[in-house]
């Protein structure tokens, strides 16, 4: 991915076009403003691989299917200990794959791609600001920014570890809480007005 392709993936996100999309970023054919920054909360984070990794992990095993994966992992184990003098080689073979394949394998794949995705995507090597304001989210890199309304943000999900600003059903923000001291606050603005 390009340097300039995180603002313009934000801009097709947000769903802006000429008609009067909601989502607007800084280019050079126009200038837009960004979103009135008065009283708005701001947290500048940069996304490392054990935040990849942690968003990859609630989003795969927070869902039905990640849990279902997890009960067919634990059902092959069982299976495996109960059955060991039933079952032939090949089939012994086949239930100890399924036990390892959602609670070693996926997880393992899941770690693989979050080096992946940080190492090669640009935007992750620089610190993100995020300003909460009135009217949504300013997000900027530099030069560039994105205005994010709340129209456009479709969930929030708090962990243990991350707050998570969902504009898709697979595409989030990332904010470390490791790196925010004002996190609390984040989240209640942010749940205030979606």
């Amino acid at each position: 991915m390009k340097k300039n392709d995180y603002m313009d993936d934000l801009k097709n996100m947000a769903g802006e076009s000429e008609e009067g999309g909601s989502a607007t970023v800084d280019s050079a054919e126009e200038k837009i403003q960004p979103l009135d920054m008065e009283d708005s909360i701001e947290c500048e984070v940069t996304v490392r691989v054990r935040d990849m990794r942690d968003f990859l992990f609630s989003h795969n095993y927070s869902s039905f299917s990640g849990w279902f994966g997890i009960i067919i992992s634990l059902a092959a184990l069982v299976m495996v200990i109960v059955g060991r003098t039933r079952y032939g080689t090949a089939e012994i073979c086949i239930l100890i794959f399924l036990a390892l394949l959602f609670t070693v394998i996926r997880p393992l794949q899941i770690l693989s791609q979050a080096r992946r995705q940080v190492a090669r995507q640009e935007m992750f090597k620089k610190p993100i600001r995020y300003n909460i304001c009135k009217e949504g989210i300013v997000i900027s890199q530099g030069e560039e920014f994105a205005n994010v309304l709340w129209s456009d943000i479709r969930k929030l999900k708090e962990t243990k570890k991350l707050i998570l600003i969902y504009t898709s059903t697979v595409m989030a923000f990332i904010l470390p809480k490791s790196q925010i001291n004002n996190g609390s606050a984040i989240v209640e603005r942010i749940r205030a007005n979606i």
